[in-house]
């Protein structure tokens, strides 16, 4: 199953179970993506209490960054390649899609891939995306 929201900013009371009672049922297999401004901002106390609360949901938290991310935190963090796309792992459930990616997700689900292209010009350009960097190109046809 794919679950799919917008920005978090920080913010991540959307995923108790009062609030999103379908995590009763989903398993880390399960998939819940926030579509941008994650709140990967720093590591203090309260985020790194915050993503540790993630990762004991029981499904995987993939989220996309967005104009409000840290990048400059983002960029220490090691690249790795899942399902097909770059990505960081932040946690082993806590996932950041990287832009110009093709992603197989879930196979039990009807789409065969997800792409994440990113929005603004100043994300691109944080990851230092061109528009011949490999997929991207063959994807959007720029």
């Amino acid at each position: 199953m794919i679950y799919i929201t917008g920005d978090c900013h920080g913010n991540y009371c959307k995923f108790n179970t009062n609030a999103f009672p379908e995590q009763k049922y989903m398993t880390k297999d399960d998939y819940v993506i926030i579509c941008g401004d994650f709140g990967f901002w720093d590591n203090s106390k309260e985020q790194n209490y915050w993503r540790n609360w993630l990762e004991k949901k029981p499904f995987t938290t993939l989220w996309v960054d967005g104009n409000h991310e840290n990048y400059d935190l983002l960029s220490t963090i090691e690249t790795d390649t899942w399902n097909g796309g770059k990505v960081q792992f932040i946690k082993p459930s806590d996932i950041n899609l990287m832009c110009g990616q093709v992603y197989e997700i879930d196979k039990r689900s009807p789409a065969e891939s997800i792409m994440y292209h990113g929005g603004k010009k100043k994300c691109r350009r944080k990851r230092n995306l061109k528009k011949e960097d490999g997929i991207w190109k063959n994807i959007i046809g720029i």
